[in-house]
């Protein structure tokens, strides 16, 4: 038998069992337990880090983005910055045109930083076009003085080190942030930047 100064013992195992068990299945949500849901959470962090490849013939995701004459000219070695609210994982990503054209202002703003760039309605959408490796980020204050400070509008600037553009583009369709490319035409992207040139954007520039 319990002695009285036995049961308080006793009651604080079952208490502190109680707590244990329930730290074991608190925050289940759709079935899943704290544990799960950690190791899913680790899963997602791990995925946005390996999204970005070492090499164009490991690249395995896309990057969409509204406006052809922005791919173009980040292809063509003008914006050595892309804009985004989140930093892009070091590596290669395939640039994708979204089918949403450019406001007519912002195409009046890049015709007169890159005089050059074809007309809007000429250039492909619905496309991979190419691919691009970023290097680091950095903030719009310290763009200044480069040639990319006209491009940097952040809130994060994505610096651009190489690109390769794809002699002929390959239809996708494209999602918000980085997204998988199809497995139907994964090697034909890998094969088409192999086959392309890569040009390293002059360090100068970024």
């Amino acid at each position: 038998r319990w002695s009285i100064k036995q049961l308080p013992k006793r009651a604080s195992f079952r208490r502190n069992g109680a707590r244990q068990l329930a730290a074991r299945t608190r925050g289940r949500r759709g079935g899943r337990t704290v544990a799960e849901q950690q190791q899913m959470a680790a899963a997602t962090s791990t995925a946005k880090r390996s999204a970005a490849a070492s090499s164009t013939a490991l690249i395995t995701h896309g990057l969409t983005l509204k406006g052809a004459q922005l791919n173009w000219a980040i292809l063509n070695s003008y914006k050595t910055v892309e804009n985004r609210s989140i930093r892009l994982p070091p590596g290669w990503l395939a640039l994708h045109t979204g089918m949403g054209k450019l406001p007519a202002a912002r195409a009046a703003e890049i015709k007169a930083l890159c005089p050059d760039v074809p007309q809007e309605d000429s250039l492909p959408h619905g496309f991979i076009v190419g691919a691009a490796r970023i290097d680091w980020t950095c903030e719009v204050a310290d763009c200044a003085g480069t040639p990319a400070a006209p491009w940097a509008h952040g809130p994060i600037c994505n610096v651009v080190g190489a690109v390769v553009a794809l002699a002929d583009p390959i239809p996708h369709k494209g999602m918000l942030g980085m997204w998988p490319i199809s497995d139907e035409v994964l090697q034909q992207v890998r094969d088409g930047l192999a086959a392309a040139t890569t040009i390293e954007n002059p360090p100068a520039s970024l």
